[in-house]
């Protein structure tokens, strides 16, 4: 399938549940987590849980606008859980793309991590500038451009594929598979809304 929006919900929920198998951007076969994470780091992703005392949603549940905050929340949340890998959110998931698929074309990768193409051009000077990655012509299209792993950047995984499992982990404290299953379904449904032309 294509790949996640920048904070979408993490990979690996589970073999055949729509973020199952292994050559989907949304999945891999993270290193294993202990069973139980720092007390800070679960505290932050535990005061999200939906009780009785949760703050009702703005503007009487308006999906667009508790969307947008959810996005804005979830930013902060991966930041804090990605930060020890010195990467950011877009370098990290530019490298997790990279990892399911080592040589994507420059537009590729700009869908996979959801930005216009034309935004990409910063992104991958400062990551090959740090050594990850490197840029090569296309000589079956020399118009295009593709981007393979260095191996500095092919050492960074571990740390990368850390950083999802812990979010994976958190957020399973939170939400049944059922509940993620429903939310993903919906998530779907918004995103391929069509208006018909009157």
């Amino acid at each position: 399938g294509a790949g996640p929006p920048l904070f979408s919900l993490p990979p690996s929920w589970g073999k055949g549940r729509g973020w199952g198998g292994t050559n989907t951007f949304t999945t891999c076969s993270w290193t294993p987590l202990p069973q139980r994470l720092g007390a800070c780091a679960r505290a932050a992703v535990k005061s999200a849980a939906m009780d009785d005392n949760t703050h009702p949603l703005r503007f009487d549940g308006c999906i667009a606008t508790n969307i947008e905050q959810t996005y804005r929340h979830l930013e902060q949340v991966y930041e804090r859980l990605i930060a020890p890998t010195g990467l950011n959110v877009l370098e990290w998931y530019a490298l997790r793309a990279l990892y399911e698929e080592d040589g994507l074309s420059a537009s590729r990768l700009a869908a996979l991590v959801c930005r216009h193409p034309s935004s990409m051009t910063a992104l991958l000077d400062r990551m090959e500038q740090r050594g990850l990655l490197r840029r090569e012509v296309d000589p079956a299209d020399r118009r295009s451009v593709r981007i393979f792993l260095t191996a500095q950047g092919r050492a960074q995984r571990p740390q990368v594929e850390q950083a999802a499992a812990q979010i994976d982990h958190l957020l399973k404290d939170l939400v049944t598979p059922e509940q993620l299953d429903m939310f993903l379904h919906v998530l779907g449904v918004l995103q391929n809304i069509h208006l018909t032309e009157s």
